[in-house]
Formats: structure tokens, C-alpha cells, sequence
């Protein structure tokens, strides 16, 4: 054996001043540290059989023959190619694509219409039910329709706001000779007028269409309101004026009938009463319970109808 085997290189080169080569597949290789012969015989990088020489002029010799290099024994070694095989072979897990906003809203377009087609499915397999659910609609539509008609025709909206004729009256006098014994201002007086004209107009306008001569407090009422009390407004601030005059005769007439007096104020006739507008016309309220109770029974069918289809389905 030469006189490297089994020689302590560490010790003749400790600061490694002195290069390496190494001798792979008739190759060589170099030069390096003696640092790095180590490092590649721990990493199994460098095998037993290698040939490495000291400097250009050393002779070829085995790496196994080298006292210093750090060779791992076979367990290391299988262990190590065990490891990176694993570290190979890992699969790499990836992370699921998010969908974008187009495909978000394709996918929500896509289950509304499938939601639809069941629907309609569904509704279609029971032709009873389907018969009955449209034709209850369109008899409730039409029932609903006719008498909201009816009803807008013979009870406008401005009579639910119309109060008594008799208590509106009354107050709007009352307050008017108060604010004229006050010598109330100009701007108190305008707004008391204006507050009176808001409470008097629905009211003579409802008299308007309900008041004739078989009403003849309505039409006494209407005659006081429209043709005296809104003129009195304007004309009667300063002192009693001719339509104030006239006014409190034609309202006293009206209380008269009421109490079952004549238009002179003699007693013994048949109470008056101003006729309700709610019933104007006694067929119009005929009506309106006609169609109130039919709707009503169309609803009850509509909800019995829809309640045995749930059950049977």
C-alpha cells in the first residue's frame, strides 16, 4: 500500500492550502479543498471506489483508502435515498380555482332557470290545480277590480275626509264671530279663513252629489255651505254681513228638519236625517256586499285548492 493509505490529511493540511482532484468515469474533476471531499463523501456525492490524488503531482488513490473522509455506512445511505425519493414523489396538492364573477353569475343564472322549469313542472303535472289556481286568480282580480270601481265611484276619496255638515258648521261660525269680536289681525283672519275653506269644500262637495228634494236636510245644508258660509269668509270680518244673514237662516231651517220641525220651526213633522253617503243608493250597497262576499269565497276556494294539491304532492 502507498503512503497515503491510512494517513491523517487533516493534519498535513490544516489551513487546506493544498487542492484535490478527484477521477470520475476517467474524468477528472478539480481542484478542491480537502473541505470539500469531505462534504462530498458525506453526501454520498463521493463512493469508496473514486480515485482522488493531492495536488497535480500525487499519485491516483482510493477515497475509501482516506483516513478523514466521512464516509456514510449503507443504512445512512439507504435512508437518505429513501428521503429524497419521498421528498421527490410528494404530490403537490393545488389549490381549487376560484370561479370568477362571469361564472358565479352564469352559475346563478343557470339555477334560477332550473328552479323555474321544476316549478312549472310541478305545476303542470296537476291540471286541476293549475285550472283552479288561474281561474282564481283572474275571478279575484276581476272581483277585486269591479269593486274598487264601484267603489271609487260612489265613495270618492274626499267624502272619507268630509266631516258633519252640521259640527263643521257650527265650529266655523262659532270661531268666526270670535276672531271678529277680537278684531282679530289681518294675518289671523287669513288663516282662520283658510282653515275653514279646507274643512267646508269637501264637505259642500259631497253635498253636491248626494243633496235633492227627497234629502232635504242635505239640501238645506248645501244651500247654507256653498252659497252663504264660504261667501260670510270673505265679507262678514268687520260686522254682520247679508250672507251671514242668510246663512244662519238657511242653517237654522236644516237643525229645524233634524228635530222634526218644519221650515217655519213648528213641531209635529217627521224628523229628517241627511242621508248617509256611505249608502247613497241602495243598490250601490247591495252591490257592494254582492261582490264583498263573492270575493271572499273565491279566496277560500283559491286557499283550499292550493292546500290539497300541497297535501297530495
Amino acid at each position: 500500500m502507498n503512503n497515503f493509505n491510512r494517513h491523517n490529511h487533516a493534519d498535513q493540511d490544516p489551513i487546506e492550502v493544498t487542492f484535490w482532484y478527484i477521477l470520475v468515469d476517467a474524468k477528472q474533476q478539480g481542484p478542491v479543498y480537502f473541505s470539500r471531499l469531505r462534504q462530498m463523501a458525506h453526501q454520498g456525492k463521493l463512493s469508496h471506489d473514486d480515485k482522488v490524488r493531492k495536488g497535480t503531482a500525487g499519485e491516483w488513490v482510493r477515497a475509501g483508502d482516506i483516513e478523514d473522509l466521512p464516509f456514510p455506512n449503507v443504512a445512512e445511505v439507504e435512508a437518505m435515498a429513501a428521503q429524497q425519493t419521498a421528498v421527490e414523489q410528494k404530490p403537490v396538492v393545488r389549490q381549487p380555482k376560484q370561479p370568477g364573477f362571469l361564472a358565479k353569475l352564469v352559475s346563478s343564472i343557470r339555477d334560477r332557470l332550473e328552479g323555474l322549469r321544476d316549478g312549472v313542472l310541478q305545476l303542470c303535472s296537476d291540471r286541476l290545480g293549475s285550472a283552479r289556481s288561474v281561474v282564481s286568480w283572474i275571478a279575484f282580480v276581476g272581483v277585486f277590480g269591479s269593486l274598487t270601481v264601484v267603489l271609487a265611484k260612489y265613495i270618492p276619496l274626499d267624502d272619507l275626509f268630509a266631516g258633519d255638515p252640521i259640527k263643521t258648521y257650527t265650529v266655523v261660525w262659532n270661531e268666526l264671530k270670535e276672531k271678529r269680536n277680537s278684531k282679530a289681525t289681518a294675518a289671523e283672519w287669513a288663516a282662520f279663513v283658510g282653515k275653514s275653506r279646507r274643512a267646508v269644500l269637501p264637505i259642500v262637495a259631497r253635498l253636491e252629489r248626494t243633496a235633492n228634494c227627497d234629502d232635504r236636510v242635505s239640501q238645506q245644508l248645501l244651500w247654507a255651505g256653498r252659497d252663504y258660509l264660504l261667501k260670510m269668509l270673505d265679507d262678514a270680518h268687520d260686522q254682520v254681513s247679508p250672507s251671514e244673514e242668510y246663512f244662519e237662516q238657511e242653517f237654522r231651517r236644516a237643525i229645524w228638519l233634524t228635530q222634526g220641525k218644519n221650515l217655519s220651526g213648528r213641531g209635529g213633522f217627521v224628523r229628517h236625517q241627511p242621508r248617509s253617503f256611505f249608502l247613497s243608493d241602495t243598490m250601490t250597497g247591495i252591490f257592494g256586499i254582492a261582490f264583498v262576499i263573492v270575493d271572499v269565497g273565491i279566496v277560500v276556494w283559491f286557499l283550499q285548492g292550493r292546500r290539497n294539491a300541497t297535501n297530495t304532492a
